[in-house]
């Protein structure tokens, strides 16, 4: 999982991308030390995962997070990671994932990792159905359109080394 992590506190943000990246599968793809530096780092690298300390220099980390959604083009998970408590019920109104408490306590890190590992199973599995319905739906359609469903899908033309162009019961190919 690609991760971003936005903290004004240097020390914590550096020892929650350490634990992620050495204990879990993840790739901590950059900190942040205040909220708009943070926008452009979830805006440039679309992560699945977001470490997001509430009380940052120049924003609230909860109004922030209301913004968030006009920057991402797919679901990322966001993890309120603050020292403060009392923001708690007010982060999941506003639809955090999960929240965790500094200083971090690596049994709760471990739940959030994998419940956040059991989201992106999920997620996979629905993108899967949603890419085997649009094929079923291809096959319906003229030859032509399935070259361009297949480009659209590989990102290459179908063809045969003959240069004859694309026929389906081309098996050398």
């Amino acid at each position: 999982m690609k991760v971003v992590i936005i903290d004004d506190d240097k020390s914590s943000g550096k020892a929650l991308a350490d634990l992620l990246e050495t204990k879990y599968d993840m790739e901590v793809l950059g900190c942040a030390l205040c909220g708009l530096d943070g926008l452009a780092m979830v805006n440039r690298y679309q992560p699945d995962v977001l470490f997001l300390d509430i009380q940052l220099p120049d924003v609230n980390g909860l109004d922030f997070l209301d913004k968030l959604s006009g920057f991402v083009h797919r679901r990322c998970q966001v993890v309120m990671y603050t020292a403060y408590d009392e923001y708690i019920l007010t982060a999941f109104r506003k639809q955090a994932f999960d929240v965790l408490l500094k200083p971090i306590n690596p049994q709760e890190l471990d739940t959030i990792v994998r419940r956040l590992e059991k989201e992106a199973e999920k997620e996979a599995g629905k993108e899967l159905v949603a890419e085997k319905e649009a094929e079923k739906k291809a096959e319906d359609l003229p030859r032509i359109f399935k070259e361009a469903f297949h480009i659209a899908k590989t990102g290459r033309k179908r063809g045969c080394e003959s240069g004859r162009g694309w026929r389906e019961e081309c098996t050398r190919c």
